[in-house]
């Protein structure tokens, strides 16, 4: 996710210079890149809310309910 977050930066710095300083885009070409740009930050924001979520769900359920074997090995263990 951090990789994401970094491509995604150096994506918008770039995309954002670009649109800024473009001679032919108008003030509504603009805005819509914008509006773009900041959909798909959001889209990051919540995938990484949603994980952020599960890895806390994860612990906690770890931390209540201890199992015999790591639920993390999912092909170590042999049928019952």
């Amino acid at each position: 996710m951090d990789r994401v977050e970094k491509d995604w930066s150096g994506l918008l710095d770039a995309e954002t210079e670009y649109y800024e300083k473009h001679l032919f885009l108008s003030e509504r070409q603009r805005a819509s890149m914008r509006r773009m740009l900041r959909h798909q930050k959001n889209t990051i924001d919540r995938y990484k809310n949603d994980l952020n979520e599960m890895a806390d769900a994860y612990r906690k359920e770890n931390q209540e309910y201890k199992v015999e074997r790591s639920e993390d090995d999912l092909f170590s263990g042999t049928e019952r």
